[in-house]
């Protein structure tokens, strides 16, 4: 005899916010910045998502540049965060 399963779903679909760019930082590792990252979300309630990998400028500059390009031909919006 099988026994019954009940599955129940949850609709988890929440506001969410994409960054796409770099932290630069001086000095630490990224296991340090991502200790420190997590700590901050937990303390605000906020979760995270995603992939992280270590970089350089040069290329961060290089990706970024390249996708506000890319919103720009798609209307989306680019925040700076020197105009808030």
């Amino acid at each position: 005899m099988c026994a019954n399963k009940m599955y129940v779903t949850y609709n988890t679909e929440k506001p969410a916010i994409t960054i796409q760019g770099a932290f630069y930082h001086t000095g630490g590792t990224q296991e340090e910045f991502l200790r420190e990252f997590k700590y901050w979300l937990e303390s605000h309630g906020w979760s995270f998502m995603g992939v992280t990998n270590e970089t350089t400028m040069t290329t961060a500059n290089k990706e970024l540049k390249e996708t506000m390009e890319q919103h720009k031909i798609e209307g989306k919006k680019v925040q700076r965060l020197e105009d808030l």
